[in-house]
């Protein structure tokens, strides 16, 4: 759907830079307008209770000005062609951003995850993730590495939802001359390849030693495995390069393998259903990725979306201050 918003939170740092180049090259693809918003907790410790003109003194309308003046210097030298407009909000950040996603109907929000901790985790922080397990539009976090290469991992669970995140991903590479990487990961059952005649096994993740008919039996399994994931995906008529990829395991752990094996630059996941609450509900795996893995992750979310990607390397009341502008 041409013509649509982007909602792109801002907060100057560094690694929103990246964000902003990639958010618009997707606009100028799409013909979509970018949302630059920044929210600030309190102005001046005063509550905004109607118009800012106003209700701001002097030193108010001094703080306002100078946010908007921040968000232009910011942008301007990134050399923005899509058309933007600036917002200024104050209240929580998280509702802030999904009241503006609401009020203008984006079909996108960009979020971004900004360090790594002592443990090596890119910290996303709770606002970016308060924003993707409560919107209902997909969501894009980005993540700053310089070592990432033109590889897409697209995960595979058979469902309806993942047939549409196939074709997206498709789609993209197609755009971007991306690489597909397809990976299926099965939680096996050991029970389904010892005899339970043998005695009662626990499996908590350790290796296991197998007879010369268990293994014969887990081929079997492997094989039929790796033939499904052929046709599954053939019967999408993927028309961009791609590979496929089978494995047994905890499916987080082995799509993050895979990643850092192959330095792959994104990967794209879909959040599978609404809660009664309405939420689109973003599993433990994807969970899991959103927090551990270094490189940017599209959450797919079940609604219609024209389909133009970006290339891969490159409780108050609420007042804004809007400035349109076209470079």
């Amino acid at each position: 759907m041409a013509g649509s918003v982007i909602l792109v939170p801002l907060d100057f740092t560094e690694v929103n830079k990246s964000m902003v180049k990639i958010a618009d090259e997707w606009a100028q693809r799409a013909g979509d307008t970018l949302y630059f918003l920044h929210v600030v907790d309190d102005l001046t410790n005063r509550q905004i209770v109607s118009d800012v003109e106003n209700v701001f003194g002097t030193r108010d309308a001094l703080v306002v000005e100078n946010l908007k003046e921040q968000i232009e210097e910011f942008i301007y030298p990134l050399h923005v062609r899509s058309p933007y407009q600036c917002m200024i909000r104050q209240g929580k950040v998280y509702l802030e951003i999904l009241e503006a996603y609401k009020e203008y109907n984006a079909r996108l929000i960009t979020m971004a995850a900004h360090e790594h901790t002592i443990l090596g985790r890119m910290f996303m922080g709770s606002n970016t993730d308060y924003v993707l397990h409560h919107s209902t539009c997909p969501v894009y976090v980005h993540k700053e590495n310089s070592n990432w290469e033109n590889k897409i991992i697209v995960p595979v669970d058979y469902t309806e939802v993942n047939k549409s995140v196939i074709q997206m991903a498709n789609e993209w590479a197609l755009h971007t001359n991306a690489e597909l990487y397809f990976i299926y990961v099965s939680e096996i059952n050991v029970h389904s390849i010892h005899d339970p005649t043998a005695g009662e096994m626990v499996f908590s993740g350790q290796s296991i030693s197998l007879n010369e008919d268990e293994e014969e039996r887990l081929y079997k399994i492997i094989s039929g495995e790796e033939s499904q994931l052929n046709d599954f995906i053939t019967s999408q008529q993927v028309t961009a390069k791609f590979k496929l990829f089978q494995e047994f395991g905890k499916p987080y752990l082995k799509i993050m393998e895979l990643q850092q094996e192959e330095r792959a630059g994104l990967i794209i996941m879909a959040a599978h259903s609404h809660t009664l609450s309405e939420r689109m509900f973003i599993g433990s795996n994807s969970d899991y990725l959103l927090h551990h893995a270094h490189c940017p992750i599209y959450i797919h979310k079940d609604i219609n979306i024209d389909r133009t990607y970006p290339s891969l390397h490159t409780q108050t009341t609420n007042q804004e201050i809007d400035s349109t502008l076209y470079l």
